[in-house]
């Protein structure tokens, strides 16, 4: 593919994310704000320490806890990077790297359609389709893993195939390496990116059965050997810091997920509860029935958000024509892994986002076969209908882009500015915390003094206060966590502690409680006990 349209593809996919970024002010929800928050610690000095526990899953101690006790660091890692060539701890250069890196993905997608099809105007239209990603658009340029997730996934596709084909110009070994490396990668963004280097041992060992005679005997153990060293070179240094920091490689609260029987759990306190015996306790009916529920969920998801909504018949097509590439079933087969993950292991997280955050990996590759999808359905107009092909290719390639910069735009509108015309929807909670903030300190608020909110990391985010999130429970579980970690004040933005219901909708002095007030439709109450 030439160059040339690799970096204008690059320049457009600046352009057009610019776009979007330019009417965020804030992270804009939960994932983002705790990522921010991560970067804004480094960039104090205080390494991954963090002044907020927004769940209870590993039991922490107390303030400060070392973060990344859930998610992973890589996006916090790269938000520091900008913080860091900006001089600035705000929010809006602390996302440059993320755009700058947003904007590999439509020449890496156009890159991998030209190696799947071999048609330069199929790579044309497949980076222009990831120029304009619909649902995708608003979370690629916030302090989010999709933009890393989507450039790691496109890379990983690429060096799969130059090591189907045996690529002259890079030995075997290298591109072994640089699948653990990416790998690597993918597991510091996102912790179920272990399941790329299983994938990528899977396919190394695929490769060496099928070629057979073109690998020595003791090329397989190499080539694991290599992808390994790959992999933990990026790894180790991570895996270390947690095993020194938890005492196991790995987050410590991963595990107790398992053992969700609802969404909410993942904030009860204290987490001990969470186990094998209170998940089964739950009863059959409810366990298979979460997992349908999550399965339409994840079913919506595939539909609307990774198909685009009509682009999703173009890909289907698109791999029934190449089904005979192994590339397209070695991502098919990771996908459908990811799938059956986010449905049957981690059903409440990945209807509630889980899968929309890992399939993201899996989106260049299904964009780079869309246009063999369009082809296909222009060749049975020329066949049937004697169309005439060039016009036709024409026509429909545009069509299909103005279609996904219309689901784009609008999309982003509804995400970003909204209805509200005083304050767009992206900005809605960072401007209400900014207000709370206001509010706290004319009540005589200490700088250090710890609240109980719903959402701990976006209100440090907006206000660098220690924050702790209220547990799922009743009001004792509240109170027990107050006092563990020594909070002052508790903010209710609804009803949201059980058999307390009253304590938002009719604030006023509880037993533990002194009401002190409402400010943008918060309650804020001082902590008695």
């Amino acid at each position: 593919m030439n160059w040339r349209i690799g970096l204008a593809l690059y320049l457009l996919g600046l352009v057009v994310y610019s776009i979007p970024a330019s009417f965020q002010n804030s992270p804009g929800y939960m994932d983002a704000e705790y990522y921010y928050t991560v970067a804004l610690h480094l960039k104090e000095g205080s390494g991954f320490n963090e002044m907020i526990i927004w769940n209870y899953l590993d039991d922490p101690a107390g303030l400060p806890h070392p973060s990344n006790a859930y998610w992973m660091p890589l996006p916090s890692i790269l938000a520091w990077i900008g913080m860091m060539m900006t001089s600035s701890s705000e929010f809006v250069q602390s996302r440059i790297i993320f755009i700058l890196l947003a904007a590999f993905i439509p020449p890496l997608t156009a890159v991998l359609a030209f190696r799947i099809t071999h048609k330069r105007f199929s790579a044309l239209l497949a980076g222009l389709i990831a120029v304009f990603p619909g649902f995708y658009l608003p979370y690629l340029v916030t302090t989010e893993t999709f933009a890393p997730s989507m450039v790691l996934g496109a890379l990983f596709f690429i060096t799969i195939d130059q090591l189907i084909g045996e690529n002259k110009s890079i030995s075997r070994g290298w591109l072994c390496i640089l699948l653990g490396v990416i790998s690597g990668f993918s597991f510091l963004s996102r912790a179920d990116g272990l399941i790329w280097l299983i994938g990528g041992l899977a396919t190394i060992i695929w490769i060496a059965i099928s070629q057979g005679a073109r690998w020595s005997r003791g090329g397989l153990t190499v080539a694991i050997g290599l992808c390994l060293i790959g992999y933990f070179v990026v790894a180790a240094p991570w895996l270390a810091r947690n095993l020194t920091v938890f005492g196991s490689p790995f987050s410590p609260g991963g595990s107790r997920i398992l053992w969700l029987t609802d969404y909410d759990q993942l904030f009860v306190y204290p987490a001990g509860s969470l186990n094998f015996r209170s998940w089964l306790s739950s009863g059959f009916t409810d366990i298979l029935g979460d997992r349908v529920w999550s399965s339409g969920q994840n079913i919506q998801t595939i539909f609307a958000i990774q198909g685009g909504i009509f682009l999703l018949p173009l890909m289907i097509i698109g791999f029934i024509r190449h089904r005979t590439n192994p590339l397209i079933w070695i991502g098919f087969s990771g996908w459908l892994v990811t799938v059956l993950l986010m449905t049957i292991v981690f059903p409440y997280a990945g209807a509630r986002g889980g899968f929309f955050h890992s399939g993201a990996a899996f989106q260049p590759l299904w964009w780079a076969i869309t246009p063999s999808g369009l082809e296909t359905l222009v060749d049975c107009g020329v066949s049937k209908r004697t169309w005439n092909r060039i016009q036709a290719q024409r026509f429909y390639s545009a069509g299909t882009i103005i279609l996904i910069v219309l689901l784009s735009s609008l999309v982003s509108y509804q995400r970003i500015v909204g209805e509200d015309t005083t304050t767009n929807r992206w900005d809605q909670g960072y401007v209400r915390y900014k207000s709370v903030e206001e509010k706290l300190q004319q009540l005589g608020a200490g700088k250090n003094s710890r609240i109980l909110v719903n959402n701990a990391p976006g209100y440090y985010a907006a206000t660098h206060r220690p924050s702790i999130s209220i547990p799922n429970g009743d009001i004792q579980s509240t109170f027990n966590a107050a006092s563990k970690y020594l909070a002052s004040y508790l903010i209710l933005e609804f009803d949201q502690i059980q058999g307390s219901s009253d304590l938002y909708s009719q604030p006023g002095d509880r037993q533990g409680l002194r009401y002190l007030g409402t400010e943008s439709d918060c309650r804020i109450y001082l902590l008695e006990n």
